[in-house]
């Protein structure tokens, strides 16, 4: 309970309050960051994020990050999509934040494999110093040029199993308050999908 306090008093909000009222988590090019924007325009809603980035592992110690701010009478939350490979740090987040709502985002493998696979290729061209598509020469050249089969099979054939992931998150957060969302249902009405999550909230 004391760490908990504190750390509520390091974020900036009420001892009872919640650091994450909701997390938007999800898999590879599901969409994640178009749910975050939509989120983030909403009244009710404080979206915290880093500079020049959705992408915000404030509950991975593995990356440090700065606490983020809690904004009492709103509901507040953030977006990290490798949480759902991340089971330490969502077991973290929901022994701080038992009430966090958490909003898990899918879409069919195929496309999501696809997407997945232009945008590694993107980045191994473009040689952006740091990520591991460009750790050596070798890497680089791989995800510069391998077909879908080839990236499969060496990197997105575990990550894209969602089942696996779901019932990992669930063995770890076992009374979570979640929800599932489609890329494909957000697509056609999206308006309707963040209708549907504020009233979980």
């Amino acid at each position: 309970m004391a760490r908990k306090k504190a750390a509520a008093k390091m974020r900036g909000k009420p001892d009872q309050g919640l650091s994450a009222d909701f997390v938007i988590t999800g898999f590879p090019k599901c969409s994640t960051s178009a749910l975050a924007r939509f989120l983030e325009r909403s009244p009710v809603c404080k979206l915290s994020k880093l500079p020049n980035s959705y992408e915000s592992p404030y509950f991975m110690d593995s990356i440090p990050t700065p606490e983020p701010e809690y904004e009492p009478g709103l509901k507040n939350g953030h977006k990290f999509a490798a949480y759902i490979y991340a089971p330490q740090a969502l077991a973290r987040l929901y022994e701080d934040n038992p009430e966090t709502l958490f909003i898990i985002t899918v879409r069919p493998a195929l496309p999501a494999l696809l997407s997945w696979r232009k945008m590694h290729a993107r980045i191994a061209e473009r040689g952006a110093p740091g990520h591991f598509t460009t750790k050596d020469e070798q890497t680089r050249a791989f995800y510069m040029s391998s077909s879908a089969d080839d990236y499969f099979a060496a990197f997105a054939n575990t990550r894209l199993d969602y089942a696996s992931h779901i019932e990992v998150f669930l063995n770890h957060v076992p009374d979570a308050r979640y929800v599932i969302v489609s890329q494909a249902r957000m697509a056609q009405d999206a308006r309707g999908v963040v209708a549907g999550i504020h009233d979980l909230m």
